[in-house]
């Protein structure tokens, strides 16, 4: 299977509204903290670099209107994170022919064991895939993202990359840990037909409105490890270049990933709520999404996996007629080939069903870690 890299700030991987105004409950929780003495933690810190070069074919109705396409995606990802006594800090920059972009930039605080709070841009908690995968795509099993989780970039539905503070804590509890994410945070706009994050490098470009981020999880550890967790989201995301207008989203869900010695299965459910305001006139709509993806270990370095998401009632939504790439259904099979401890080559062969149109996609990656 996947590896795991054991990479500071990130929580290690298992081996398986009410709206509220202001910044008051991330205050209260730091507040809370204060008067808690720091642990003595030795200084740390690393560097990786994640290169990769993926491949796509694609035939069918949707593809840039029938016939082949092919495509040819260089990036290199730069991630360093660290700790010095109680204080952390993680950044994650990354270079594409047409864009080099600050994905991530966090500074924290861990007054005690179990609990971190953040400040800085970050990726969204609420679903279990970006918890545990970011930009690098040598560390996640598949090449792709499942629809509903996609980068905001890659016309995913939820915002996925915030801005604010984020309160990440955990008990240990008999054979495993309760795990809790709070995150209070500026959240994306709507333009060019899809969502836009706060950038890092233009702060102060466009308008972009608090979002608040619950998750609650349960972690079971031992011969076969998993985890079970929900997770609710509620954000306002304005229309680019308008004094007025945008989408109320509401988000709700659960997830799951169980591991064993040679399997892993790791799935969602996303119940979206949202309504539409567009030149006065206000829609309202509401759909369902999900993903499955399992993976088995082969003989030597091999690993096969399969991956399947699906919306329903993505055709009457208003909100997602505003995102034309979303990815309504796909169905994946995939092969994954570690020859060295920290490079792999991905085959993946899908049948993607966007707006209109079917799509037969063909991709092969090769991916790396260094050092």
């Amino acid at each position: 299977m996947a590896p795991r890299a054991s990479v500071p700030g990130r929580r290690a991987a298992s081996p398986l509204r009410r709206r509220v105004g202001g910044w008051g409950l991330p205050a209260v929780l730091l507040a809370a903290g204060l008067g808690l003495a720091p642990p003595p933690v030795p200084a740390a810190s690393e560097l990786l670099v994640f290169p990769q070069v993926t491949g796509y074919a694609r035939d069918g109705a949707g593809a840039a209107g029938g016939g082949v396409r092919r495509e040819l995606v260089p990036e290199v990802d730069l991630f360093a994170a660290g700790r010095r006594a109680a204080f952390r800090y993680l950044a994650e920059l990354v270079l594409a022919e047409d864009e080099a972009e600050l994905e991530r930039l966090q500074l924290g605080w861990a007054p005690r064991p179990g609990l971190v709070l953040w400040a800085g841009r970050f990726h969204n908690p609420l679903d279990y895939w970006h918890s545990q995968y970011h930009h690098g795509d040598f560390l996640q099993p598949s090449i792709t993202h499942p629809g509903i989780v996609a980068f905001e970039k890659d016309s995913g539905p939820l915002p996925q990359h915030l801005a604010g503070v984020m309160v990440q804590g955990s008990r240990a509890r008999g054979d495993g840990a309760l795990q809790y994410v709070v995150a209070l945070a500026a959240g994306p706009e709507m333009g060019g037909g899809r969502l836009v994050p706060l950038s890092l490098e233009r702060p102060g470009a466009g308008r972009h409105r608090p979002g608040l981020t619950l998750r609650l999880s349960r972690q079971w550890l031992g011969a076969g490890s998993a985890e079970l967790g929900a997770f609710a989201g509620d954000y306002r995301i304005p229309f680019a270049g308008r004094a007025a207008g945008g989408v109320r989203l509401r988000v709700g869900g659960v997830y799951f990933n169980h591991e064993g010695p040679r399997h892993r299965v790791t799935g969602a459910l996303f119940h979206v709520r949202n309504r539409v305001d567009d030149a006065g006139t206000r829609r309202g709509g509401a759909f369902q999404s999900g993903y499955l993806h399992g993976e088995r270990a082969l003989a030597g370095t091999w690993t096969a996996y399969g991956q399947w998401t699906a919306t329903h009632d993505a055709a009457r939504d208003p909100y997602l007629a505003l995102l034309p790439g979303f990815v309504r259904q796909r169905a994946t099979a995939g092969l994954r080939w570690d020859f060295t401890r920290r490079q792999a080559l991905k085959l993946e062969l899908s049948r993607v069903r966007p707006r209109d149109g079917v799509v037969n996609e063909l991709a092969v990656q090769w991916s790396a870690a260094f050092p």
